[in-house]
Order: structure tokens, then C-alpha cells, then sequence
């Protein structure tokens, strides 16, 4: 099996992403449907779609993708990420997904970022962060934020670095807000 990356929000199973976040995400367990769905709503989102490798054209597609990706990472220009979404995998189950938040001027937020514990170690949190880094809305920015517990190594593979002035930032955070007794009325009004 292969996969390809994608930016269409019509390939993305959002179903899927509430499930791994609801369920497996330390960041975000107990977070309800119609949060996920608003998220998902102003956000600009990528999935790692699995695809068969039998298939040829989809494999090559794949592939092209990724080289793309990674060409257009490093200088920072090139074609859309989801250039292998043309292949015929509307039904293909997703396997990675990430989030960026962005002004799509000069900041963004990089966030939800997963792949199925099947699929680890195989490349594909790379592919999903070489597209992101190489999406034509995401150019020019002068900051790219992120927290992570533990794929520090990912990152910085990326050319993330620690905080340069972390005695700056704050954060307002209710970390319990999902696992909370929340009513559907209150979840809306936030």
C-alpha cells in the first residue's frame, strides 16, 4: 500500500478525523463532532489517503507527488500539494491528517497533525508536512507555530526550531474543556 496527499476537503473523511480525535489524541479527547466539524470548516486541511500500490497510475501519481512536495518545500514554490489527489481514490480510507490555521498573509498554525499507528514510520508525516510547507496559500509567512509532546525530531527535520522567545508567549488554556459535562448549547456558544 502507498498513499497520496491532499488538500480537497471533499477527500477527507471528517468522520475519520473526529474519531482519532475524539478517541486517540491526547491534545483533544472527548472533543465533540460539531467542535471538529467548525474546525475543520476554517481551517485549511490535508489528508494522507491510502492507495492501493498494485495500482500503477497511482503509485506513479503518488510518487510524483512527493517529489513535488519535497522540491517545492525547498524552495518554497511549485504546484498545489494534491497533485496526486486526481488519482481515483475517493473512497480511499484516511490514514494521516493535519490542520493549519492561517491568515494566509504571515501567520499560520500548524495543528491535529496524526497518522494511524498502522502507518508510522513509513514516511507519510513527512509527505504531509512537505505539502503543507509547499501549498501555494501557505507561502511568504512569517511565522509557522506548532506544539508537539514528543515528534520534536519530525519538526526540526522540517526546519522547525525551538520557540526563539518562549518568556513571550501566553496561552489562555482550559485543558479539560472536552472531557468537561459540556451541553450541546454551550459547545455552540464558544
Amino acid at each position: 500500500m502507498n498513499w497520496v496527499i491532499t488538500a480537497d476537503p471533499t477527500r477527507i473523511d471528517r468522520s475519520a478525523v473526529h474519531d482519532f480525535l475524539s478517541r486517540q489524541a491526547y491534545w483533544s479527547r472527548g472533543i465533540p463532532r460539531v467542535r471538529v466539524e467548525r474546525a475543520l470548516d476554517h481551517s485549511l486541511c490535508f489528508g494522507a489517503l491510502a492507495a492501493d500500490a498494485t495500482d500503477a497510475a497511482t503509485a506513479a501519481l503518488t510518487a510524483q507527488t512527493a517529489q513535488t512536495a519535497q522540491t517545492a518545500q525547498t524552495a518554497r514554490t511549485g504546484p498545489a500539494p494534491d497533485a496526486a489527489a486526481t488519482a481515483d481514490s475517493a473512497d480511499a480510507p484516511l490514514i494521516g491528517f493535519a490542520r493549519v490555521v492561517t491568515d494566509q498573509a504571515t501567520f499560520a498554525y500548524l495543528c491535529d497533525v496524526y497518522v494511524l499507528p498502522a502507518w508510522r514510520g513509513r514516511g507519510v508525516a513527512r509527505a504531509l508536512l512537505a505539502a503543507i510547507l509547499a501549498h501555494p496559500q501557505l507561502q511568504g509567512l512569517r511565522r509557522l507555530l506548532l506544539f508537539t509532546r514528543d515528534a520534536h525530531g519530525l519538526y526540526a527535520g522540517q526546519g522547525f526550531t525551538p520557540l526563539a522567545h518562549p518568556e513571550r508567549g501566553m496561552e489562555r488554556l482550559q485543558a479539560d474543556l472536552y472531557t468537561a459535562a459540556v451541553t450541546p448549547a454551550q459547545d455552540l456558544s464558544a
